[in-house]
């Protein structure tokens, strides 16, 4: 018989998504000062103003975003690109700035330490009795890895899927569907 597998969600029930949230913040100066100049303060009001001019709806809907790898790219295009514009910096060709988030975002979160009390040791317990483990996240894979890294829980997992590895938004059964074919398991 084949192990079975676990789909576990990371936030609020791996990691505490405002302590998570208020980490990434302090942390994005200390990444981002060495990369591009500037000041550690700086940088975390720059991102501040940037997430929260994202998070209005008008500015960038998720309900109007094709497909989560679309929304993603331009989320972080923006991010980067409105961070380096507030602090009067040229703005990268596009693969570059990707490429700078993706190195600031693996960068950042292994270094955020935002675990739930008591969530690393069953984690660590599944992983011993060969339970095979993955995440089933809205978050994105990367930022998962880097995480779990921090936590000291990265080789517990198979798969940190986030909504980009099967190109869906976690809202309803598109999501999980994707996930399970992807996973080779029957829900």
């Amino acid at each position: 018989m084949s192990p079975l597998n676990i789909f576990l969600d990371d936030g609020g029930v791996i990691t505490d998504k405002q302590r998570r949230a208020a980490h990434f913040e302090c942390l994005v100066g200390d990444c981002f000062v060495p990369l591009l100049g500037g000041t550690e303060e700086a940088w975390t009001h720059a991102h501040r103003a940037v997430v929260d001019r994202l998070a209005d709806p008008k500015s960038m809907s998720v309900l109007t975003a094709a497909d989560f790898v679309g929304f993603y790219r331009a989320y972080q295009l923006r991010l980067v690109g409105g961070m380096c514009e507030l602090l009067d910096l040229p703005t990268s060709p596009e693969e570059e700035c990707l490429d700078l988030a993706s190195r600031a975002l693996a960068w950042i979160t292994r270094r955020i330490q935002a675990a739930l009390p008591g969530a690393v040791e069953p984690i660590q317990l599944l992983y011993r009795q060969g339970y095979v483990l993955h995440t089933a996240s809205g978050w994105c894979s990367l930022e998962l890895a880097g995480s779990f890294e921090g936590m000291g829980v990265r080789h517990c997992f198979r798969r940190f899927y986030g909504a980009d590895l099967v190109n869906a938004f976690k809202e309803g059964p598109e999501y999980y569907a994707r996930l399970f074919t992807d996973a080779g398991v029957q829900p």
